[in-house]
């Protein structure tokens, strides 16, 4: 579980997360969505310990991050599909940050098997495309086992067949009791495997509800898409001009 409660962030003068308060719960797949701007990754730089709150509090399973001897069994993050050598292969990005994690290799060709880079294990990682990068990112996040999975964009690059596995793939974990938090702009999906979806506008929680009650909200053949465009409309920042 992720317990997020009245965290601001400021950089300089400029508050980019104000108030925040929500949670991702064990067993549930919880999207974080909001506009470009909105202070998502902000918030998942500071689950990730990336960044400190200027205010708030911020707990991983009932404990700050800080807290644990180790967070390899507690958090695993994807949170940049770039994030590698590329002179290195699959398997040693992840031999690498086993070691860095103090994770068992032996979990090495289980999660490789798991995102399906089974059979490119020895390919050097700089001739991945970027849906096999994310297969690679969203392995490292799997890689000890975590109680809590927070992934920000995991569906960016993947094909059709990508998308459907990542579809499964987030299922079985919830099912399995595993607290997933995901930063998406992916809607389809969202109303597909979401459980409780959180909104952000301008750095503030806009909506906190279940994925059921959002699409209650929305009307015509894409509900979730017109209750997230009318939540979300006084805090675009831009918008497209439209023809007359």
């Amino acid at each position: 579980m992720i317990s997020i409660r009245g965290v601001s962030k400021k950089y300089g003068r400029n508050l980019v997360v104000d108030d925040v308060t929500f949670a991702a719960e064990a067993g549930a797949i919880t999207y974080l969505l909001g506009p470009n701007g909105a202070g998502k990754s902000t918030v998942m730089r500071m689950i990730a310990g990336l960044s400190r709150p200027s205010a708030g509090e911020i707990t991983v399973n009932g404990r700050p991050l800080g807290e644990f001897s180790t967070t390899a069994t507690e958090i695993g993050f994807g949170l940049g599909a770039f994030a590698r050598n590329p002179k290195h292969s699959a398997a040693r990005q992840l031999r690498w940050q086993a070691r860095l994690g103090g994770i068992p290799i032996r979990r090495i060709d289980d999660v490789l098997t798991q995102v399906g880079l089974d059979r490119v294990a020895a390919r050097p990682t700089g001739k991945f495309s970027y849906g096999m990068l994310q297969r690679l990112n969203i392995a490292g996040a799997l890689l000890s086992d975590p109680r809590t999975i927070v992934l920000d964009e995991p569906a960016n690059g993947l094909d059709v067949e990508g998308t459907l596995w990542l579809r499964e793939l987030l299922l079985d974990l919830a099912a399995a009791g595993k607290c997933v938090l995901i930063a998406s702009h992916d809607l389809t999906e969202v109303a597909i495997t979401g459980s409780q979806v959180v909104i952000l506008g301008k750095g503030k929680v806009l909506s906190d509800t279940t994925n059921a009650e959002l699409l209650a909200m929305g009307s015509g053949p894409r509900p979730l898409e017109s209750a997230y465009v009318e939540i979300t409309r006084s805090s675009l920042e831009y918008t497209a001009g439209t023809r007359s």
